[in-house]
């Protein structure tokens, strides 16, 4: 019993943040959540891919940066993700090819979705080890992967004619 209690505390936040995943990702949309590094492995041949690749990033590199930002109040970070935001929403327009606005609106519910995920775990992390990113194999990863990527994110953007945010 004197274990238990112990470890108690240690399983249920855990417990809580897959229990609140599975809960987000339910119902119509599914949201897939596998490590940004993975994906940052793929090397997409067609056009249609490598828009597609371009908007999963985006959306989940806007979702964290901008999550990251508002935990840490730093400024540059949500700017950052804006940029993020702005690639994912140029992606999909290409994509899709219709109702821009439309489109604008999907592409912020899907990253408001990634927030939902990427914001408790972050609070959590920093309760756990002090650190928002550090002491997290998630957080680190796919940080690093958006750091990376982030090159790619705004030669896109300049391509397509767009400013990039600093």
């Amino acid at each position: 019993m004197k274990y238990l209690k112990t470890f108690f505390p240690i399983l249920i936040i855990p417990i809580l943040i897959i229990l609140f995943i599975f809960k987000t990702a339910s119902g119509h949309d599914t949201i897939d959540f596998q490590p940004l590094l993975l994906l940052e492995k793929e090397k997409p041949n067609t056009s249609k891919k490598k828009l597609n690749h371009m908007f999963t990033f985006s959306l989940r590199c806007s979702a964290l940066l901008n999550s990251l930002g508002k935990e840490t109040e730093n400024g540059k970070l949500i700017t950052i993700s804006r940029n993020f935001n702005q690639s994912a929403y140029v992606s999909l327009l290409l994509i899709k090819k219709k109702n821009a606005e439309v489109l604008r609106q999907q592409v912020a519910n899907y990253i408001n979705k990634f927030i939902k995920i990427y914001t408790p775990i972050l609070k959590n992390n920093y309760t756990k080890n002090k650190k928002h990113i550090e002491g997290s194999d998630i957080l680190e990863g796919d940080y690093q992967a958006c750091k990376k990527f982030s090159s790619k994110t705004n030669s896109f953007l300049r391509a397509n004619g767009f400013q990039v945010l600093k």
